[in-house]
């Protein structure tokens, strides 16, 4: 028995030891598959070193082919080099290039391609002979790793012997409020083109005003120019006159000797389009008169009287969609096959007329639903003066005013009330002005131990339901 005891002991030992190395293999290969993983993943994934300063630098240009300001260039390629990675991005609409490239039918001006370090343009449309050409590339280039602005990307060059030298600064404002103009177009063109219209031919130079509205057109060939600043978009060039804020200087500038310094524009909104009636007809329950621009004044007179109304009857109007509509109203019970006859005057901004003879009838009798809106000036916090004078706009003609409903509350508690004799309207009804001459004393807050909120200080006005109503029967709500 001892003796086979001694033979079986060491075979249980050398199973122990045998499993103990198995294991320890085993989690080797695991311990080195993970190191692995993590290995691959920190390989894959690109990140900025930690700890380091942000880089700010932006791109600078070393190297571009034609050189800067060099002569005689007949290529079509254009190449710029960076000293770090770039990206390009909206470079249709930021690039500016000066005069402008030939536009082609089936093809773009100039396609681009970025690699690394280097932007290169291909030309599709031709240079023209003897220009000196600037191409402006704004913010369009930035370098890939933190975004930062390429500074002064602007490459300039001539394909004849020389680089044209003459130049126009100046500075645009707001005619009305005499404000800088930023980023505004300005644009030259050639004084002798006989076909000039500006409404749609794009300019032989232009450049947008900076912040302060101020501008230079560099490298201008040697000529008189017309000038013009406008807010229309660069990819457009071209002005609307329904949309865009413009000015003109009504004289060429010369540019055949010297350059000219500080030149002032001005610019503002002026529809000079010519004044249309564009469609009269009825529109759900009412009858209307649309225009193709602002109507700022109009009358709009019955001549063509009923029997059925025994003394003149009122007809209400008014201006809503941008002012381009007038609005008729069907107060007089006209049924379908009814019809009235008025003569209409407008004016536009310009101070066009147009006068015409009009047929008032209505379509289907329906509401709309549509409660009325108003808004009251000044807001609520702006400081009253003793000679008070505040407006109140109304989607729609009022008919009415209840004098109980609308007045003034002192320190909470002393009511002074609005009368009829202190209210105003426009010829359309829809615009109330409030004149009223308040006791200087009422203006200062007082000391209220009742009172349950600041708000109860001083002079507050209100209104309280029903103290408007409207020519289609709606009430105003309360307002304080």
């Amino acid at each position: 028995m001892p003796k086979e005891a001694t033979i079986e002991s060491p075979m249980i030992i050398s199973a122990e030891a045998h499993a103990h190395q198995c294991f320890f293999r085993i989690a080797c290969w695991a311990l080195m598959l993970i190191a692995l993983e993590l290995l691959t993943c920190s390989c894959a994934r690109i990140m900025a070193p930690e700890g380091g300063p942000k880089d700010t630098m932006p791109p600078k240009l070393i190297k571009a082919s034609p050189m800067q300001e060099s002569i005689g260039f007949k290529g079509k390629m254009i190449k710029l080099v960076f000293d770090k990675e770039i990206e390009v991005r909206d470079i249709d609409n930021k690039l500016v290039v000066t005069p402008r490239l030939q536009k082609l039918e089936n093809e773009p001006s100039y396609t681009h391609n970025v690699r690394g370090k280097t932007l290169k343009l291909t030309l599709q449309a031709p240079l023209a002979e003897g220009a000196t050409y600037t191409f402006n590339f704004n913010d369009a280039i930035k370098d890939i790793t933190e975004g930062n602005v390429a500074e002064n990307p602007v490459l300039t060059f001539s394909t004849g012997d020389h680089i044209d030298a003459m130049y126009v600064t100046g500075q645009v404002k707001y005619l009305m409020t005499h404000q800088p103009a930023a980023k505004v177009v300005v644009a030259l063109y050639e004084a002798n083109d006989d076909n000039l219209n500006i409404l749609n031919s794009p300019p032989d130079y232009f450049i947008k005003t900076d912040e302060e509205g101020k501008f230079k057109l560099d490298h201008v060939k040697k000529g008189q120019y017309y000038m013009y600043a406008s807010t229309s978009q660069e990819n457009q060039l071209t002005v609307d006159l329904g949309a865009d804020e413009y000015g003109f200087l009504k004289d060429p500038i010369d540019l055949t000797a010297v350059p000219v310094d500080n030149v002032a524009l001005y610019i503002l909104k002026a529809d000079v389009r010519e004044f249309k009636l564009q469609a009269q007809q009825p529109q759900g329950p009412y009858f209307e008169l649309r225009f193709n621009k602002p109507v700022v004044d109009y009358t709009l007179n019955l001549v063509q009287k009923s029997k059925r109304f025994k003394k003149n009857p009122t007809l209400y109007s008014h201006l809503v969609e941008h002012k381009q509509i007038i609005r008729v109203y069907n107060t007089l019970g006209l049924l379908e096959e009814d019809s009235l006859e008025a003569h209409l005057t407008a004016k536009d901004v310009v101070g066009t007329v147009i006068e015409a003879s009009v047929t008032i009838h209505f379509g289907e009798r329906r509401n709309q639903n549509n409660p009325a809106s108003y808004t009251f000036k000044p807001t609520a916090g702006t400081a009253i003066a003793p000679d008070f004078l505040g407006t109140m706009t109304v989607s729609k003609p009022v008919k009415e005013v209840v004098e109980d409903h609308l007045f003034f509350v002192f320190n909470g508690q002393e009511k002074v009330h609005i009368h009829t004799k202190d209210l105003q309207f426009n010829a359309q009804r829809d615009v109330i002005s409030i004149k009223k001459r308040l006791d200087p004393k009422m203006l200062v807050p007082q000391k209220n131990k009742n009172k349950k909120s600041e708000a109860e200080e001083g002079l507050v006005l209100q209104m309280t339901e029903g103290a408007f109503v409207t020519i289609e029967g709606d009430s105003s709500k309360a307002m304080r």
